[in-house]
């Protein structure tokens, strides 16, 4: 993993950091010139893998950080040499970031990392006072495969009353509306004469309204859910089927991060957790029929002398 990783705060030779495989690096510590910033940092795999990635985060006065580039260069001997090399014939990946409501994003992987070498990750900001988090991972090439005996039998539910649970939101539609008319989910049985369609109801929380529903599978065998809209666009999310003398609460986790970020009740009305720079659950809110709700919220302060 990076237990070898080092931050250099000052350009590529001159400064060295040891830390984690997920460090926050302060706006104080990234050198600005010209109205641009850039960063580096450098790590040696711990084995050889077939995927190893890197992801960086820009953070600025509370919300997303300014546009960036992340490169990663390599293979080299040492970090002197490498640091002279930095040129597109040793360049293996670059991306741009993306921008979120909160922070920026680019994400750098690349394939066969040799064990033993310097690699390094190249940071190139479009604007300065920024915030950065660089993590890294790694999948290992001699993980085990996973036999046929292993894996989950195909889906095909029994004769039986299932409830259909669902949220929707129409796009570019008037903020005053009480209800959505155009979205509906259809479930059709191909064994079957009739099929059934639900459409929203209830209160839209957050521009999003839910659409809920029993049928019945009359014989066993598949069904299809259709996703239709009468007009204009719709974006339809948790889409959840479960049999009718049963619960189920589902969980959301981030993709890069891997945290928890919601939890899906038995009525299907999230619980959402957010968290600071540092990964740390400062708030949890509540999904409920009058609106979003905060129902935890947990501040920590440095007293400083």
């Amino acid at each position: 993993m990076l237990s070898s990783q080092q931050l250099l705060a000052q350009g590529c030779p001159d400064a060295t950091v040891l830390v984690g495989a997920e460090t926050s690096i302060p706006a104080a510590a990234i050198p600005c010139e010209s109205g641009s910033s850039t960063f580096y940092a450098y790590f040696s795999p711990n084995a050889t893998y077939y995927n190893e990635w890197v992801s960086v985060f820009s953070y600025k006065g509370g919300g997303a950080g300014d546009a960036f580039t992340v490169q990663l260069y390599g293979p080299f001997e040492n970090l002197g040499s490498g640091c002279l090399a930095l040129s597109p014939t040793n360049l293996i990946y670059e991306e741009p970031s993306m921008t979120y409501p909160t922070f920026s994003l680019g994400t750098v992987e690349a394939d066969s990392l040799v064990f033993g070498k310097i690699y390094i990750i190249k940071v190139v900001l479009s604007g300065c006072d920024n915030t950065l988090s660089i993590s890294h991972g790694d999948v290992n090439i001699f993980q085990p495969e996973i036999s046929c005996s292993d894996c989950l039998p195909r889906f095909n539910p029994p004769v039986g009353k299932y409830v259909l649970s669902a949220w929707v939101k129409e796009d570019g539609v008037s903020p005053l509306i009480t209800s959505y008319t155009n979205p509906s989910v259809k479930v059709i049985h191909p064994n079957a004469s009739t099929n059934e369609q639900f459409y929203p109801s209830g209160s839209i929380i957050d521009g999003w309204q839910k659409i809920e529903g029993i049928f019945t599978i009359p014989s066993d065998g598949d069904f299809e859910l259709q996703l239709l809209t009468a007009s204009g666009t719709a974006y339809f999310d948790d889409i959840r089927v479960h049999p009718f003398n049963s619960s189920m609460i589902t969980y959301v986790y981030d993709p890069l991060t891997l945290r928890l970020i919601a939890e899906l009740d038995e009525r299907n009305y999230a619980k959402i957790y957010e968290y600071d720079e540092e990964g740390k659950l400062i708030r949890i809110k509540k999904e409920t029929e009058k609106g979003i709700m905060t129902i935890q919220e947990t501040r920590e302060n440095t007293f400083k002398q």
